[in-house]
């Protein structure tokens, strides 16, 4: 079966759109024109592109020949071959050039751009990318005794052609990383401001906090009773806020890559049951209840422990905030077939359209207006769950049946013989979802 040599030539040149994209504009060019020297069989190949003084600047990295610029002085006029508007007549007129003739300055409209350079023929046609006038592509000396042939101005063509499309992408390319690198910039500045407005916060916060508490306690005297319901606002705020700084601590350490998971073999229902006996003091003072369920067996989780504390405790504490009155909360251990948590409460659950957006940053979802939470609980959770190799997902939340959210951990396939065995010498068992 034969080959049709423009289809061999397209597709050699479109393979250089996978190689010119990261590049330099140097390199972009230098690839470009090799490769169109090889499909027209010609010595020299070159990009001339527009600045804006209207000049005809010869891009580098341009295939046999050195820099150069050619000035325009008079664009737009119309020019025959061998005079001095032949430039402005193939830019600005759409015209192209394709002939031979001896190497003087007078005969050789091409000196001057190639920084005098003695060529003996030449395949020259306009360069637009979209519908911009961007200058011209140029084929110089093919070794043939008649010069370039039609075939060679077709195919230069379309090389001009997917050479244009080619710089769109590369100059879209350019652009995106551009603005990520600009992003990424603001991102480190943000986040080393935040980390100092929270460690400057951090040392009066202790003050005030300390101050009210010794105030309340009596270690300055007796207190007017009118002063009972000020002094428990000041501590209940204050430890507000001393919450919301510690999280956006986390948050920026978080982002930093600062903060590494500290993996350790440890029974997963041992672990709930501390947590929720922690937190019978807020359920009672929530009027809720909580039940845990666990299975008989052991369920050893391989992840980092405080890690999985914090991210329960976080589960806990919005099923009491969201769960409506009196809500019944159940905390559910289970290993099908690794290790999970599932924390769910009755409440009116969660809009579908915040099903993934409550996982972001200061997003909050809808409940009790009592409620001041910084938004960052469920984000900073997730986060934690991923760096222990787990994940943490909404599994429902309906009206009707309320919000169930599961914490996923790694497993061990075998249980290690001794306390102190290496993780790494353990074959996990990791979440599938």
């Amino acid at each position: 079966m034969s080959v049709d040599p423009f289809q061999e030539q397209f597709a050699a040149l479109t393979n250089v759109a996978a190689l010119s994209v990261d590049v330099d504009d140097a390199t972009f060019f230098d690839r470009l024109t090799e490769t169109i020297a090889h499909l027209v069989d010609a010595r020299r190949v070159v990009f001339g592109l527009l600045d804006g003084d209207k000049q005809l600047v010869l891009q580098p990295g341009t295939f046999g020949v050195t820099d150069g610029t050619a000035a325009m002085s008079t664009p737009c006029t119309p020019c025959t071959p061998g005079g001095s508007g032949v430039l402005e007549d193939i830019v600005y007129r759409g015209s192209s050039y394709r002939g031979g003739f001896t190497n003087d300055s007078e005969s050789s409209p091409w000196r001057e751009l190639l920084g005098g350079v003695d060529v003996t023929n030449a395949l020259v046609i306009p360069w637009t990318v979209g519908a911009d006038r961007r200058g011209i592509v140029a084929a110089f000396d093919a070794p043939a005794p008649e010069g370039f042939s039609e075939a060679d101005a077709r195919l230069l063509k379309i090389a001009a052609a997917t050479a244009g499309l080619m710089w769109q992408h590369k100059v879209t390319n350019d652009h995106c990383h551009a603005l990520n690198r600009e992003s990424e910039a603001l991102n480190d500045s943000i986040r080393s401001m935040v980390n100092m407005v929270v460690h400057e916060f951090r040392s009066p916060l202790t003050v005030v906090s300390g101050y009210a508490e010794m105030f309340s306690a009596g270690a300055f005297g007796d207190m007017p009773k009118t002063t009972d319901a000020p002094l428990k606002a000041i501590i209940e705020k204050t430890a507000e806020l001393s919450g919301l700084v510690d999280a956006l601590l986390l948050v920026a350490q978080l982002e930093a890559g600062s903060i590494t998971a500290g993996l350790s073999h440890f029974d997963l229902r041992e672990t709930v049951a501390a947590i929720t006996a922690e937190a019978q003091a807020l359920v009672g003072l929530a009027g809720a209840s909580i039940v845990v369920v666990v299975p008989p067996s052991p369920v050893t989780a391989v992840a980092d422990a405080d890690h999985v504390h914090l991210i329960l405790n976080n589960l806990i504490a919005n099923a009491l905030h969201y769960g409506g009155p009196h809500p019944e909360i159940r905390v559910v251990v289970a290993n099908d077939p690794v290790p999970t948590v599932t924390v769910s409460d009755p409440g009116g659950g969660i809009p579908p359209q915040m099903h993934e957006r409550i996982f972001e940053r200061f997003i909050r979802g809808v409940g009790r207006t009592s409620h001041s939470g910084s938004g960052l609980g469920l984000y900073v959770s997730r986060q934690l769950a991923e760096h222990s190799g787990g994940e943490l997902h909404l599994d429902q939340s309906t009206p009707s049946t309320g919000t169930a959210f599961s914490l996923v951990l790694r497993g061990v396939a075998a249980n290690p013989t001794t306390a102190n065995e290496a993780v790494s010498k353990t074959e996990l068992l990791t979440p599938s979802r």
